[in-house]
């Protein structure tokens, strides 16, 4: 196996663990969606350091900026939907914070009025 080969590998796994993340994401499995991307991270530092230790053919480094690319639009896309989800996190957020805040006013004036009517009937 090439030098070029093993980078070829890596390219294709970070580009799988990408794929898997989105749809980790998108059932609602975050915490194993948060382990794949330790994991493709690691890939990543391994793909850097090797792609500093070889030299490239013309057409191994038009076919590693395809790969790239791929893997940035991957990338791209999952990090807006993480933006579309964190922005419906937080409005669902500030709602139930509404909620509580009304629910304790009206708990509060509750409270307050307990003592309003007086029981005569002793």
């Amino acid at each position: 196996m090439t030098q070029f080969s093993q980078i070829e590998l890596i390219y294709n796994q970070i580009l799988n663990l990408a794929t898997e993340i989105t749809v980790m994401v998108e059932n609602e499995e975050y915490d194993a969606a948060s382990a794949k991307l330790e994991h493709k991270d690691k890939l990543i530092w391994q793909l850097s350091i090797a792609k500093k230790t070889v030299n490239f053919t013309v057409e191994e480094n038009l076919q590693m900026q395809t790969m790239e690319t791929t893997i940035k639009e991957k990338n791209d896309a999952m990090l807006a939907n993480l933006k579309k989800l964190k922005a419906e996190v937080a409005g669902e957020l500030n709602d139930t914070k509404k909620k509580i805040k009304l629910g304790s006013a009206y708990e509060q004036q509750t409270i307050n009025r307990q003592g309003d009517m007086i029981d005569i009937s002793e």
